[in-house]
């Protein structure tokens, strides 16, 4: 539960919400610490107080201890370092030893594991959209209507429940579908890099984006995210339609974001 008198750890990485999130804590006049991995943060949204990198990454419980930060909100696109790459030192080695066996597989496990150490160091993992209400996708923008000629509620719900079926396997958020089958499905490489590998393909039949949360995953870190650039990409990539999760998808930009799909009418659906 967020406590609102008491410091807040921002871990972030990079993206346009991460600039969201530290204005809406100014707002709200939030004791807040910026805490930037490696140098995913982008520093013109603020100055962070601690840089960490994946070798030192181990020291970070002592910067929140140190101040008195028992609460921490995760947010933010963060390269995830080749293991082998890593140089720990000490305290970083003894963490990595506990995340040796999840950290190449699925991104969900390793999360879930991250989240357990932080827990057994009794410190809260905070959901970001308790501060980004406003970047929440939901049903206000749905659009169906004007392509039921092309796809029904039913169908839209079939594809969600593909979507969901391979986010069983931990591999990815995303999937593109055409004809009722799914063509390419998201890898750690990201959506941007799925679209533009479908446009590659030169498919002429109708396709759609579909972006879910994983039904293992925890919420509170790694929600899916969309924004102005996925949706351009799609129209570079001739995909008709994006199917999202209704207050489980984050997005950077709305107004400008509900503008381009305006433009380029396409079809938006929050399940």
């Amino acid at each position: 539960m967020y406590h609102k008198n008491k410091p807040l750890g921002l871990i972030l990485g990079g993206g346009l919400l991460t600039k969201v999130l530290i204005e809406q804590c100014k707002k709200k006049k939030i004791n807040f610490f910026i805490i930037s991995i490696d140098n995913n943060f982008n520093k013109e949204f603020g100055q962070p107080d601690l840089v960490i990198s994946y070798d030192c990454i181990g020291n970070i419980f002592k910067y929140l201890y140190k101040n008195k930060i028992r609460q921490v909100v995760f947010l933010g696109k963060v390269e995830k370092k080749k293991f082998f790459k890593i140089r720990p030192n000490l305290i970083t080695l003894y963490y990595l030893i506990k995340l040796i066996f999840f950290y190449n597989k699925g991104d969900g496990k390793l999360i879930n594991k991250i989240i357990n150490i932080f827990l057994k160091k009794k410190i809260d993992i905070i959901d970001p959209r308790v501060f980004l209400k406003d970047n929440l996708c939901n049903k206000k923008y749905n659009n169906l209507s004007k392509f039921k000629q092309n796809l029904t509620s039913r169908k839209i719900n079939e594809y969600f429940l593909l979507a969901k079926k391979f986010g069983k396997k931990d591999l990815g958020q995303a999937v593109i579908i055409s004809k009722d089958k799914i063509l390419l499905a998201e890898d750690r490489k990201g959506t941007d890099f799925l679209i533009k590998k479908f446009k590659t393909l030169n498919i002429k039949e109708s396709a759609y984006l579909v972006k879910v949360s994983k039904p293992n995953q925890d919420l509170n870190i790694d929600l899916p995210t969309i924004g102005p650039s996925t949706i351009e990409n799609m129209v570079k990539s001739n995909i008709q339609g994006l199917i999202v999760e209704s207050k489980k998808t984050l997005i950077e930009n709305p107004v400008l974001t509900f503008r381009i799909i305006k433009k380029y009418k396409l079809l938006f659906y929050a399940v």
